[in-house]
């Protein structure tokens, strides 16, 4: 029988993520909400790095995937532990 494990995931729609008070207050929601992956939605950024990642982001996060906003709108970024998790980012371009 498979192990089943619950882990609690964080989705949010976040505007303004180039602030740093906004980039703190991320990483706090982050901490205090135990999550092992954290979805970023209407993130409305170009470019995503590590650097990004370690400024609002805990330590345990050290992989991520993304797709760039195209214009003042969309764009999507997964953060999520290695440990705990192990994924094959598949993007198909239309």
């Amino acid at each position: 029988m498979p192990l089943l494990v619950n882990w609690n995931v964080l989705c949010r729609n976040v505007r303004g993520l180039n602030s740093g008070y906004k980039q703190l207050a991320l990483s706090y929601g982050i901490t205090s909400s135990g999550c092992v992956v954290v979805c970023l939605q209407e993130k409305k950024r170009t470019s995503f790095d590590q650097p990004f990642i370690k400024s609002c982001c805990p330590h345990r996060f050290d992989q991520f995937a993304f797709v760039p906003s195209h214009g003042a709108s969309g764009g999507i970024a997964t953060m999520w532990n290695s440990v705990i998790f192990s994924a094959d980012v598949l993007y198909s371009k239309d």
